[in-house]
C-alpha cells in the first residue's frame, strides 16, 4: 500500500463558510491531514486553519524565500519552491535552486519539503541540502501509469529520505 497525506489548500477565500468544509472534507478519520496556506501571506496565516482544524491537524506553509520561512510561525512544516523550472509554472517564475532551498532549510525550525521541477535526477541534491522530502506532480505522472512504475519512483525517493531530517 502506498501511503499519502491529504492536503487542503487554503486559498484565502473571502467566504469563511467554505474553509471548515474544505478542511473537514480533506481530513478523513484516521488520515494524516495538512493545510498549505498561500503566499505571500502574513505571519499569522496559520492561525485561521489552526482554529478550524481538529486536534492533531498538521499545518504547512508555502514559502519562496528565507524571509517568508522566518515569518512562517505556527507551521508544522514548510513547502519551499519553486526550486527548479516546472511545466506548471510560468517562465517568469524566480527559481530558488538548491542553494535557495538549502538556505531555507538552514533557517527553518520545522521540516522543509521541496517543490517545483522535481525529477529523479534532482532528488539527491534536494536531500543533500537537508530537505525532509519533496512534493511533485511531474515526477509521478511521468511514469507509464502502472502501479509497478509508481512503486519504483516512490521506492527510489524513500531510499533518499528514509529518516526525519531537520535543518543542519
Amino acid at each position: 500500500m502506498l501511503g499519502a497525506w491529504w492536503v487542503a489548500r487554503d486559498t484565502g477565500s473571502t467566504e469563511p463558510a467554505k474553509a471548515p468544509a474544505v478542511l473537514a472534507a480533506s481530513c478523513a478519520p484516521g488520515k494524516a491531514c495538512a493545510s498549505v496556506t498561500p503566499t505571500p501571506a502574513p505571519a499569522s496565516a496559520t492561525a485561521r486553519p489552526r482554529q478550524l482544524a481538529p486536534p492533531g491537524f498538521v499545518i504547512g506553509r508555502s514559502v519562496h524565500s528565507v524571509e517568508e520561512a522566518i515569518g512562517a510561525d505556527g507551521a508544522d512544516y514548510l513547502v519551499a519552491g519553486a526550486v527548479f523550472p516546472s511545466a506548471s509554472k510560468p517562465l517568469s517564475t524566480r527559481w530558488m535552486g538548491v542553494d535557495g532551498l538549502g538556505a531555507i532549510v538552514c533557517t527553518a525550525r520545522v521540516p522543509v519539503l521541496a517543490i517545483g521541477g522535481i525529477s529523479g535526477g534532482r532528488i539527491d541534491a534536494i536531500a543533500a541540502v537537508g530537505a525532509a522530502g519533496f512534493a511533485a506532480i511531474g515526477l509521478f505522472s511521468g511514469t507509464d501509469g502502472s502501479v509497478v512504475a509508481l512503486r519504483q519512483v516512490v521506492g527510489e525517493a524513500r531510499r533518499r529520505f528514509d529518516s526525519v531530517k531537520t535543518a543542519p
